[in-house]
């Protein structure tokens, strides 16, 4: 239960800081971590949405995360929202 969600979390956590090659501020890593614990590091670390931020389109990042929601699923319209949200306000 909560040990496999911890490890899981933390898989996430340790993608986002190794592939991320950019200054972060502190909402931007969490809503980095969220979307890669959704999506998962492998598709994390091949997606466009990092290769723009690494290039330091920073501006890019919130229409590439609104580009996951899997055809337009309404959960993940809302979680990809929520997270655009944090990314560019802090706000959850």
């Amino acid at each position: 239960g909560l040990s496999l969600l911890r490890r899981d979390a933390q898989i996430a956590v340790n993608a986002v800081n190794k592939y991320v090659k950019v200054p972060l501020l502190q909402n931007q890593f969490d809503a980095l971590v969220s979307f890669t614990f959704n999506v998962g590091d492998g598709k994390f670390a091949k997606s466009t949405l990092l290769q723009m931020l690494n290039a330091g389109s920073f501006d890019a990042v919130p229409s590439q995360l609104g580009r996951w929601t899997n055809g337009g699923v309404p959960g993940l319209i809302n979680r990809r929202n929520a997270e655009i949200n944090l990314f560019l306000n802090g706000e959850y």
